[in-house]
């Protein structure tokens, strides 16, 4: 056994002693040493997101957001249920991180999703029509009427902030 692997091992099984611990009495202190222990993996998950925050919400609230999946994990994990903590812990993060995007997304789901299938179906448009299609041939497109897409192009403006929609959807 190498010094590295005994060093993994020796570590392993200080955490799990913890999480038993932890289990038993519920103690606070643990708790915090677990949270201490796997919070650099909170950096790991947010990075594999892909997320290019913007104005709304800084890389470090996302990374905030990610300590309060992270704490929601240790209070909630079973280890009786047959899965790592690591597995766990990496979907309570992306998922709180999730949740506050959503929170401060000024457009619904819906709206960002009609937006991006307008984005879509103006490149496609243009491919075959080889210019740039009308307002009613994006609509009918993406199967929408006139005031939809009027709404959709509004939404579009909304999130982008500067440029004409028209130019930008």
């Amino acid at each position: 056994m190498t010094p590295a692997t005994a060093t993994k091992a020796d570590t392993q099984e200080k955490i799990d002693l913890l999480w038993k611990q932890y289990k038993e009495t519920d103690a606070q202190d643990i708790r915090e040493r677990l949270i201490l222990f796997y919070a650099p993996m909170i950096r790991k998950v947010v990075g594999r997101m892909g997320l290019r925050p913007d104005g709304a919400i800084e890389w470090e609230d996302l990374l905030n957001y990610g300590v309060l999946g992270l704490m929601d994990a240790v209070e909630r994990f079973d280890p009786d249920r047959g899965i790592t903590f690591e597995t766990f812990a990496s979907l309570r993060v992306r998922g709180a991180v999730l949740d506050a995007l959503r929170r401060h997304d000024p457009l619904g789901r819906l709206a960002r999703r009609r937006v991006r299938a307008a984005k879509e179906a103006i490149q496609q448009l243009t491919v075959e029509l080889r210019r740039s299609p009308d307002d009613h041939e994006v609509a009918e497109a993406i199967g929408l009427n006139a005031e939809q897409y009027k709404q959709v192009l509004q939404d579009a403006s909304f999130k982008i902030g500067r440029a004409s929609c028209r130019e930008r959807v």
